[in-house]
């Protein structure tokens, strides 16, 4: 048998590829040899095992990788070919043919020439496109050989030798399937056929109801996820089907694309769909992005909203990427040449082409075309299922996906060898009649002329007349009879002898011209006058990126929501490019779109479910450090009932200003008091405001006046009722012992202004404070990341927290102004204790020094323990909020209770009774003070002197 180093000798960096040598094939009759051009890849022609080199032209190689996979079967499997009841080795030939029209004829001869002294017969395998398969298939009829067009679809390039078959259809139809899709997408929109959508009860369809009026934050969500438009006719308007505009795209001039083109119009026509411009096609002025670009938009312009581009596989990717640059997304696009075909899927799946998905394209087969089926079509020939060729050819080839082209290819083989099994019976009498007998003794003269072997004039029909064919097999594999001369020395091997006698390539010719079978590729019918397969179409795309295999798409379809969408559906319409961005984004770092807590939108950003923020919606309630409104709620709940205390203490004190016991305790302190109060508890409105108002932007990059108002105002409001409530406090409990302890025989008078000014004084010290302090050094709300992946957001920030600081840049300053703050309010909480305890005997009718007492402890020890506390959880703001707000609701709300419940009692329990005994201690004490400081025994007169003052000013 032949060898690669012996083919002829062919232009500078041809290929060449021999498949069908090998062991256990010694004792076969002879040799079918499956011969033709084929584009090849750059690098070294050798061939390792009979098998072939890299492949570039992908149709080229996907046809060149099944038939070797196909010839081993064949060699392998079965053992070769059975003739007559004889087995011949099958081997396959593959010449370069550079793509070119100026060297596919000479390939095609070369392929098979080589064989001819080595081989029984001879059968051509095509190349892979429209436009060389003319050339060669007008070769090999001229060499009289049959041809086998596996990946050629124009009509004229099969049918223009009476010897060429094809296993596709016909390129005019090519979008056939693809248009009806769109077309009955379109109407399953207008009729609502849409699986996953429930209408809501009362409203026609889901698009009534979400574009009319769903008004509520529940309903706009729901709605949100199908990114409705009541302007888009086909994204939630009314008329999809009617709005339908086609747009004819020729991606780069060629007899099979301008063919597929017009007649996807003529297909669009009798669909009833709208064609801009007739059907006109559009075509790129070169093959450049930017004229892709420009043409695109002038078919935008022209008003398409649904483009058929006629396309190969690279010329495809230019076409979608252009689509992309000029932000239009029409309702549906279909290409020629690449969804499913070569490495399409591949690109789609792992090399960050997103712009694949969605896009429909038509195909005769694909692996998964019997998915889900419980009894998969299993071909007659081949006895294999479309899932089994495809694992054999992934297994034989590293994984390498393969497309219709490859599997037609495998399909065209196992046709043609299904013919030259068939045509010849083995118990069939030879016709020896006509052309056998003429061209038995044609041979036998050419033998007798090139040598002395003296065949004699009956031997044909000695080997011929009334015998069978497995009788004449016999001579041939004994090598008697007719066979017994040297027909080798005039380049023919004895079986080739055989097969040249008994017509073998018009009885092939005949057996597949009456063909029907059933393969794993499609149903095989070569009895039309063309010799051209009328194979089903089916149409694939790639919906979500998330699996190398595209969709057959089914009956069915699903709109915007991929939630919507079932097993084979088709997407329609397509969605928005800036939308399928956002989502690309997510699956390329492993994750769901807007981390499974939102969706994108047509904008490209995320729409956050809620309690979720940040551009991908990574940024949870909790894992953010923002409340919870359970919480918040909760805290303002019992912020409003203290301030409504507070609110009715001062009424209280206002209408009861002038019984003895509220004359006793000072109405205007109370009202001062009381105020105080209402302004402590109020600062938890700002403290709880956090970055969730920030969910629009991201909080690490932005800033936020807002949030940095509430950082200074909770300090402000809560500062100045501390000291406006003290001040008041104390002043009011100085007041009593002053007039108390005074040891004078004139009494003891305050003015009004001075009273006051001393009880503003501290209020007035800490706004001083807070003014320089937020002139200096204000605080500002910051959002932290507590884990290692710090101000990283696009890498998935997952925990946070968010909390006032001081400003970076005059943080020594902000200190300063913190620890006067803090130290003005613990210096009153001093002060306050020690007039307390002065006043200890004073009775609390007129002093309340006990409830003082429980309130300045109260304050200090809820401050001491929110402050050692802050220490140690101030990243968990949650519970910092909680602990800030118990520290001013307990020492607040308490101080309020302190100071008035016991008046609440002694007013509606005591009453003047009450106060006359108040009043008798009252002047024991003072008499007792006058008698101590004096020596003296008027102490009664002045006690009762002072006693007096104190229960009338």
């Amino acid at each position: 048998a032949p060898t690669a180093s012996a083919a002829p000798a062919w232009p500078q960096a041809g290929k060449w590829t021999l498949v069908g040598q090998g062991p256990g094939l010694a004792n076969n009759v002879g040799t079918i040899t499956i011969a033709g051009p084929s584009s090849m890849a750059e690098g070294s022609d050798a061939c390792v095992d009979g098998l072939t080199c890299a492949f570039g032209e992908p149709y080229g190689l996907e046809i060149r990788q099944s038939a070797e996979l196909f010839v081993n079967l064949i060699n392998k499997e079965r053992g070769g070919l059975n003739i007559a009841g004889e087995t011949f080795t099958l081997w396959y030939s593959g010449v370069e043919d550079f793509s070119s029209n100026e060297y596919v004829a000479r390939a095609t001869s070369t392929a098979y020439r080589w064989a001819l002294p080595f081989t029984s017969d001879i059968f051509v395998l095509a190349p892979y496109s429209s436009t060389l398969t003319p050339i060669a298939s007008a070769q090999a009829a001229l060499d009289g050989r049959i041809m086998m067009a596996t990946a050629a679809a124009t009509p004229s390039a099969v049918s223009s030798s009476g010897s060429t078959f094809g296993m596709l259809a016909a390129g005019s139809d090519y979008m056939k399937k693809p248009i009806q899709k769109i077309a009955a997408a379109a109407r399953a929109v207008d009729n609502e056929l849409w699986p996953g959508r429930v209408p809501k009860e009362g409203y026609p369809n889901h698009y009534d109801f979400c574009v009319g009026t769903a008004t509520s934050r529940e309903n706009k969500e729901r709605c949100r996820d199908h990114q409705l438009n009541a302007s888009d006719p086909c994204r939630g308007g009314a008329g999809c089907f009617a709005s339908l505009k086609v747009g004819f795209f020729l991606s780069a001039e060629s007899a099979f694309r301008r063919g597929v083109c017009v007649g996807a119009a003529d297909h669009a026509d009798d669909a009833g769909l709208d064609l801009v411009d007739g059907g006109t096609l559009t075509e790129p002025d070169e093959q450049t992005d930017a004229a892709y670009e420009d043409a695109l938009r002038a078919l935008q312009k022209s008003g398409a909203n649904v483009l058929i581009a006629c396309t190969t596989s690279g010329t495809a990717k230019m076409t979608i990427k252009a689509l992309e640059a000029i932000d239009w997304t029409p309702l549906a696009v279909a290409t020629t040449s690449s969804v499913g075909v070569g490495t399409y899927g591949q690109e789609v799946n792992e090399d960050g082409f997103w712009q694949g998905e969605h896009i429909i394209g038509p195909a005769f087969w694909y692996h998964t075309v019997d998915e889900g089926s419980d009894e998969p079509t299993r071909g007659e020939f081949s006895h294999m299922t479309s899932e089994e060729f495809f694992t054999r050819y992934q297994e034989a080839y590293s994984n390498e996906a393969v497309s219709y082209v490859g599997a037609a290819a495998f399909a065209g083989l196992a046709s043609l060898s299904k013919a030259i099994e068939d045509s010849v019976g083995a118990e069939e009498i030879i016709d020896s009649a006509g052309l056998v007998t003429f061209t038995c003794s044609a041979l036998v003269g050419i033998l007798n002329t090139a040598t002395s072997a003296g065949v004699p004039g009956t031997a044909c029909s000695d080997a011929l007349n009334g015998r069978t064919h497995s009788a004449l097999m016999q001579d041939l594999k004994n090598g008697t009879g007719l066979f017994s001369y040297s027909w080798a020395s005039i380049g023919l091997p004895p079986s080739s002898v055989y097969l040249q006698i008994i017509q073998f390539q018009t009885k092939v010719l005949d057996k597949l011209k009456s063909l029907k079978m059933t393969e794993f590729f499609a149903s095989i019918d070569l009895t039309a006058p063309s010799g051209q397969n009328d194979a089903e179409q089916r149409v694939l795309q790639y919906r979500d990126g998330k699996s190398p295999d595209a969709d057959v798409l089914g009956d069915e379809y699903c709109g915007q929501s991929e939630a919507a969408c079932t097993v084979n559906a088709m997407n329609f319409p397509m969605q928005e490019w800036k939308k399928r961005d956002c989502e690309a984004r997510a699956r390329a770092r492993g994750a769901n779109a807007c981390d499974g807590s939102g969706v994108c939108n047509n904008e490209g950003t995320c729409d956050c479910e809620a309690g979720y923020f940040g551009p991908d919606c990574r940024l949870a309630s909790g894992g953010q450090g923002y409340l919870p409104d359970s919480a918040k709620y909760l805290v303002w709940a019992i912020a409003i009932l203290g301030i409504a205390f507070g609110c009715f203490c001062i009424a209280w004190s206002f209408v009861k200003r002038r019984s003895k016991v509220l004359k006793a305790a000072q109405p205007t302190f109370l009202y001062v008091i009381s105020l105080g109060c209402i302004f402590s508890i109020a600062a938890i409105f700002p403290a709880s405001l956090d970055h969730r108002y920030l969910q629009d932007t991201v909080p690490l990059k932005s800033t936020s006046p807002r949030l940095n108002g509430a950082c200074n105002a909770q300090v402000w409001v809560y500062a100045l009722g501390f000291t406006l409530t003290f001040g008041a406090l104390l002043t009011k409990l100085w007041r009593v012992m002053r007039i108390v302890n005074n040891t004078s025989v004139s009494l003891v008078r305050f003015s009004e202004r001075k009273l006051w000014s001393i009880a503003l004084s501290p209020m007035a010290v800490q706004l001083a404070i807070l003014i320089a302090w937020v002139a200096v050094a204000p605080l500002e709300w910051k959002v932290f990341n507590d884990n290692a992946q710090a101000d990283k957001i696009d890498e998935g920030i997952i925990e946070q927290h968010g909390e006032c600081v001081i400003d970076p840049d005059n943080e020594t300053a902000g200190y300063v102004f913190l620890f006067l703050s803090i130290g003005m309010q613990l210096l009153l909480l001093v002060v306050g204790n020690v007039l307390c305890f002065l006043s200890r005997r004073i009775p609390v009718q007129y002093a309340e020094t006990k409830y003082i007492a429980f309130a300045l402890a109260s304050h200090l020890q809820t401050k001491l323990f929110g402050l050692l506390a802050a220490t140690f959880i101030y990243r968990e703001s949650v519970v910092l909020f909680i602990i800030k707000s118990l520290v001013v609701v307990v020492a607040d709300i308490g101080t309020l209770l302190l100071i008035f419940v016991p008046k609440f009692y002694m007013e509606h329990r005591e009453g003047e009774a009450g106060m006359v005994a108040a009043s008798e201690q009252l002047r024991d004490y003072a008499a007792k003070r006058w008698d101590k400081s004096n020596g003296t025994g008027t102490g009664t007169q002045n006690g009762t002197q002072n006693g007096t003052q104190n229960g009338t000013q």
